[in-house]
């Protein structure tokens, strides 16, 4: 029987395991979550290490490259360090093939249209590849949050503006911590306001699907939304 593990930075809430026929093939997959706790990660990196056929890291931010500049979460170190045999692959990965996959095929087929559109990006950095193949198409398009953790309720008008704040901002998104998207605390939920408002003036809003579970339906009537 092939083993993989699915290891989330995420709750733990949705931990489980099942077993799966693929062709001849029996799997058992199974799905952990570590509360955005990075020591636990590393450690249950290491006891599977070599025990399993896979990895799969999910909830994990993607490495950007910048015109000048690499921006890559200290987490993809602890990696590094605590997998030496088993191979590892990640979520972010697999949407970026299959988002621009599905938008291009959509585009192709007159399913999808967005040369009249402002497009709002929730966390730009997480979707760079899509942000710079729609930017060239769009009427407009507007980028929150770079990488969503910092909760900083500034507009960023297109890539440039985009990479050019990451880009002051590069060093403290590598180190800090990564933790719960749902807005739990006070000034979340100051900032939620202020997210609301700018999905208010959106046509087409990109965004992964966690960012967007506190926000007031109201807010989306009418609009487009690419999730992954």
């Amino acid at each position: 029987m092939k083993h993989i593990l699915n290891l989330s930075i995420g709750s733990s809430r949705t931990s489980s395991s099942e077993v799966i026929r693929f062709e001849n093939t029996t799997i058992r997959i199974t799905h952990l979550g570590i509360d955005f706790d990075a020591d636990l990660f590393e450690s249950v990196l290491r006891s599977h290490d070599g025990k399993c056929d896979a990895i799969c890291i999910s909830y994990m931010p993607p490495a950007v490259m910048l015109k000048k500049k690499k921006i890559q979460h200290e987490m993809f170190e602890r990696i590094d360090k605590a997998v030496k045999e088993t191979p590892v692959f990640y979520g972010h990965n697999l949407r970026s093939i299959y988002m621009n996959w599905t938008i291009r095929k959509a585009m192709e087929n007159g399913l999808f249209r967005c040369e009249n559109a402002n497009i709002l990006f929730v966390t730009g950095l997480a979707l760079h590849d899509l942000a710079k193949s729609f930017e060239s198409i769009a009427l407009s398009c507007k980028f929150l949050d770079s990488w969503t953790y910092l909760r900083i309720p500034v507009v960023l008008n297109g890539t440039s503006e985009l990479e050019k704040c990451a880009s002051l901002v590069a060093n403290h998104l590598a180190t800090r911590p990564l933790r719960d998207q749902t807005y739990n605390q006070w000034r979340d939920r100051l900032f939620n306001r202020w997210y609301s408002n700018q999905i208010k003036n959106a046509d087409i809003i990109v965004s992964p699907s966690v960012l967007l579970e506190n926000i007031d339906l109201k807010f989306l009537k009418g609009k487009t939304l690419l999730l992954d």
